[in-house]
């Protein structure tokens, strides 16, 4: 199963990993309340299997743009939720982790806790899949 972690936190970054990812993944999205959240998130949802909205900073709560969709507030069990999630199919599904840079700086160490091998910077121009 591919997991990818990308902050893409402004609506111009979301649609461009949208267009390098195979429909179909399992979305985790959190933003800040004061950011694009909403643009954002319209723009990664066009592939989306599954949406599955988290926290992107602790104590930052949903933020009001995010409607009717599922909101687990714990990171980590919203992140289990979405690795269960993709692998629960024939075919395993990517699971995309996106929406804010403190949303990802939560989640990574919980990747590489859970045996994700994740590159450094200075990997950069190789691809990993976990």
């Amino acid at each position: 199963m591919l997991v990818v972690l990308d902050g893409a936190h402004d609506p111009a970054a979301a649609r461009r990993l949208v267009a390098e990812l195979p429909a179909g993944y399992v979305l985790v999205f959190g933003s800040l309340a004061r950011k694009q959240g909403a643009q954002v998130l319209q723009a990664l949802v066009e592939g989306a299997h599954e949406v599955i909205v988290t926290e992107a900073a602790h104590g930052e709560g949903a933020p009001p743009h995010l409607g009717a969709r599922t909101f687990v507030a714990d990171t980590e069990a919203a992140l289990d939720l979405a690795l269960t999630t993709a692998a629960s199919t024939e075919e395993p599904r990517t699971v995309l982790i996106a929406g804010s840079l403190y949303l990802a700086g939560l989640v990574r160490p919980l990747l590489r806790a859970r045996g994700r091998r994740l590159p450094d910077a200075w990997e950069a121009d190789e691809q990993y899949v976990g």
